[in-house]
């Protein structure tokens, strides 16, 4: 696959694998709901590389989870 997106972008230097952290914290607001905030930085993301030629990528998330 990673020989296939270089050739489709046209890209000489090879495609890397995905690197990451991730940072997340979880808050209870009362016993049956939670809120989950969360950061991500990625190193060589494939798709990010394809389509805008970046190196790094940072996702924020925030879940919520509620437990019946």
């Amino acid at each position: 696959m990673k020989v296939g997106i270089a050739q489709l972008s046209g890209s000489k230097n090879a495609v890397q694998n995905e690197k990451g952290s991730e940072v997340f914290y979880e808050l209870a607001i009362t016993p049956a709901f939670r809120v989950i905030p969360s950061y991500q930085h990625i190193w060589n993301p494939l798709t990010a590389g394809v389509a805008r030629s970046q190196r790094t990528a940072d996702v924020f998330l925030l879940r919520f989870a509620v437990t019946w």
